[in-house]
């Protein structure tokens, strides 16, 4: 894939407010709805992809330490493995590795104390590697049961970056997941090469359960994560969207457009209508998974005109004159909230 960083185009001392705005200045250029280059969706999803990592800040400083064998180190720790002998084990090179360890230090497996060669056996184990704890030469080291019951009683779980165009279509993606697999006596990293179809009906946190594709041929879990959409936001099978209006179409009622996933509607507003009233269109969110679909909410979102022709002033300094209306006097001035 890349380096994280070089994908969203900033440094690695990069700000979470810097990281943000580069990542939706992408998301703007690459969106697939806006840029139909070939290589636009693949990008988009990339994108999207580096930034599930980096907008994370725990997820962040594995990555800044182990780059993309970040992963397999939370794999290991998961296992009981401390991140620093972790580093210490990809560090000693194929097939060999040495541990040194300062006075009064201690390598610790599953929060207790071990021998540095029980060690290597534990981490020879995950990853299939012959190694050299205290100077030491020793054999691959056996994957014990205690050890494969954890494993499968945690199963793999992997992010999937997905727009809401895919999770409204279903469709087929081949993703690369990092795993572990038996060899003999020892546990050994691969990487596979999988074929994914998304179902009808998923939203955002939707999991697919693929049995025996897992770590130790246990069951993988494919979490959908929805990737940000320049037009709408979701939440569970409804879609959100605003909607700018002119203060006339508030005053007076209109119909106006309205986008949809797929095609448009015309959307009716009540006269009298006021910024931030929202309006549901019934249906016409995302497709549920048995029949039906959630709702598509339309906020509205009045906008004035920042320059007037001489006309429009008149007709505007006329109605001023003559109109009754005053906002504040059955609203007082109140305190702002925020979301």
């Amino acid at each position: 894939m890349g380096n994280y960083y070089d994908i969203l185009g900033v440094s690695k001392d990069a700000s979470e407010a810097d990281l943000k705005k580069a990542y939706r200045n992408q998301v703007r250029e690459l969106h697939p709805d806006v840029n139909k280059s070939a290589d636009a969706e693949g990008r988009f999803k990339t994108v999207g992809a580096a930034w599930e990592v980096l907008k994370d800040k725990e997820k962040r400083k594995l990555y800044d330490r182990f780059g993309d064998k970040w992963e397999e180190a939370v794999a290991a720790h998961n296992q009981g493995v401390s991140y620093d002998d972790f580093e210490r084990y990809r560090q000693g090179g194929r097939g060999r590795t040495s541990y040194t360890r300062g006075p009064g230090s201690a390598y610790t497996h599953g929060g207790r104390e071990v021998d540095p060669e029980d060690l290597d056996d534990i981490l020879r184990g995950l990853f299939g590697q012959a190694g050299n704890a205290g100077g030491q030469e020793k054999s691959y080291g056996s994957f014990s049961g205690g050890r494969r019951q954890q494993a499968e009683s945690e199963p793999q779980v992997h992010d999937l970056p997905v727009t809401l165009r895919e999770l409204q279509e279903g469709g087929e993606r081949h993703i690369s997941v990092q795993s572990y697999e038996q060899s003999g006596n020892t546990m050994r990293p691969v990487t596979k090469q999988l074929k994914v179809q998304i179902p009808l009906g998923m939203t955002n946190g939707s999991v697919i359960r693929l049995g025996g594709k897992g770590a130790l041929q246990d069951e993988l879990r494919i979490r959908l994560v929805v990737l940000p959409d320049p037009t709408f936001s979701v939440e569970g099978h409804d879609l959100k969207t605003t909607v700018p209006i002119s203060f006339i179409e508030a005053a007076l009622g209109a119909k106006v457009p309205v986008q949809m996933l797929s095609g448009s509607v015309q959307l009716s507003i009540p006269a009298g209508s006021q910024s931030g009233r929202v309006l549901r269109l019934r249906g016409k969110g995302l497709k549920k998974r048995r029949s039906g679909a959630g709702d598509l909410l339309v906020r509205l979102e009045i906008a004035v005109p920042e320059s007037l022709s001489t006309r429009e002033k008149e007709l505007l300094e006329e109605l001023q004159q003559i109109s009754t209306f005053n906002p504040r006097e059955k609203t007082s001035q109140r305190a702002t909230v925020t979301a």
